[in-house]
């Protein structure tokens, strides 16, 4: 189960204002392979600085001092939309594969 979501919840860590370290420790624990780990983290934590940094680019001051205020606000609204486009996303592919299933269990069946 570990290995399973492993990778995505060290990216959805690196996109909290959780400590990352609790999760870096715990990928150890759990041997999540190494390679896995990096991206995972690279992913995170560069969607969670990169947003950050065009947002400030794009907006500036202005939103540097908002980003400052409500730091965690922030971060848990592109938190929870990550987490809503994951869930729509494996949502959709479930529901596609399911009617796909059931297209062809609808099929006559030849005998061959």
């Amino acid at each position: 189960m570990v290995l399973r979501y492993g990778f995505w919840a060290i990216v959805i860590a690196g996109l909290t204002p959780i400590p990352y370290k609790v999760f870096t420790v715990s990928a150890g624990v759990f041997a999540v392979p190494r390679s896995q780990f990096v991206l995972a983290s690279v992913l995170g934590q560069g969607l969670r600085f990169g947003t950050f940094g065009v947002l400030i680019f794009v907006w500036g001051d202005r939103f540097e001092a908002f980003f400052e205020e409500q730091f965690d606000l922030v971060v848990i609204v592109l938190t929870v939309g990550f987490v809503a486009g994951l869930a729509g996303w494996f949502g959709w592919t479930r529901w596609r594969g399911a009617r796909a299933r059931a297209a062809r269990a609808r099929l006559p069946y030849d005998g061959a």
